[in-house]
């Protein structure tokens, strides 16, 4: 079984501003969405496709579930540059070889940055969308 372990990451100023509006609509209780019993992957995937069934038929939204986002942080960073050990511990992934032997270091700032540059990416990608309709 695996355990739960404590991980550090950065919160980008999008998120940040996403927390704090949680914040105001549920209140500051110490969960991010109070609920009667905790959501679970399933709970999670399930919402997912219900929203993905209605983007569907209204805008033909091609399939899209949690996963799905983490892939596409590591294309668009890749893409843009952000070196492959930093994406990797954005992802949470654990290094491997030698990586994981000889270095300990979190890579906190430019995972901050990756992260910022990936809503700026999305941002932008949204944009470029709402443009064609």
């Amino acid at each position: 079984m695996k355990k739960n372990k404590a991980i550090c990451r950065p919160i980008s100023i999008k998120m940040k501003s996403i927390l704090n509006t949680l914040a105001v609509v549920y209140g500051r209780s110490g969960y991010l969405i109070p609920c009667s019993k905790p959501m679970t992957i399933r709970s999670i995937n399930r919402y997912c496709c219900r929203m993905w069934s209605y983007l569907f038929e209204k805008y033909k939204m091609p399939k899209f579930l949690p996963h799905d986002a983490r892939r596409s942080i590591s294309t668009l960073l890749s893409e843009s540059g952000v070196a492959l050990h930093v994406t990797e511990k954005m992802l949470g992934h654990t290094m491997r070889g030698v990586m994981v032997v000889y270095n300990k270091h979190d890579w906190i700032k430019e995972q901050a940055e990756g992260y910022e540059l990936y809503c700026k990416l999305i941002e932008d990608i949204i944009k470029i969308e709402l443009q064609k309709k």
